[in-house]
């Protein structure tokens, strides 16, 4: 997918430097296991589905105390860089499936809500 790659990227050019911690998530871990063996330092990794809002809000504190021993944290930035979508295909509105409408929403909108939310202590 293409947001993976660019999430991939991104993580590479962040961990290529040492003033970035990087925190990386993915739906798969074969998939984080390849980004970390790539890097040139260290990345924390965790499997998460974006898609569900528990697992989202969950994700900050999880990522501060992975990076700074504290789930109230050291974290100066958080990059939402998560993305999904049901591919390329071109599809009517009234053709839709509410559940693909609900998974894009979840991912693309709710879960940098949630992450932000909590990182900044709301």
């Amino acid at each position: 997918a293409q947001s993976t790659l660019n999430g991939r990227a991104l993580s590479l050019l962040a961990s290529s430097s040492p003033n970035f911690l990087v925190f990386a998530t993915a739906r798969s871990a074969p998939a984080l296991a390849s980004l970390a063996a790539a890097s040139p330092r260290p990345i924390h990794t965790a499997v998460v589905d974006l898609s569900d809002p528990a697992q989202a809000a969950a994700l900050y504190p999880a990522a501060a105390k992975a990076l700074c021993g504290s789930e109230d944290g050291c974290v100066d930035v958080v990059v939402n860089c998560a993305g999904w979508s049901n591919g390329n295909r071109k599809v009517r509105v009234e053709d839709e499936d509410l559940a693909v409408w609900e998974r894009c929403m979840a991912v693309n909108a709710t879960a940098p809500f949630l992450i932000s939310k909590a990182a900044l202590g709301a």
